[in-house]
């Protein structure tokens, strides 16, 4: 519980970091950094999913799962 709240915390104050300096830096800056934290969030995903297959004993359910999915 205690880290949830500290989580909670941590996304405001930075939050409003963005805010208030955000005025400060330049579009294209803006747009870049989203795409960063966009792929990485993308990566620490497939990652966490990629590992969770390796452990688990359901595989085949896995794969069947993410069949649809065509990159």
């Amino acid at each position: 519980m205690r880290s949830i709240f500290f989580n909670g915390l941590a996304v405001f104050f930075a939050a409003l970091l963005g805010n208030t300096f955000g005025k400060y830096f330049s579009e294209g800056y803006k747009v870049l950094l989203n795409q960063v934290i966009g792929l990485s969030a993308l990566v620490i995903g497939l990652s966490a999913i990629t590992s969770g297959v390796a452990t688990s004993p359901y595989r085949l359910a896995f794969i069947i799962d993410f069949s649809w999915i065509s990159f």
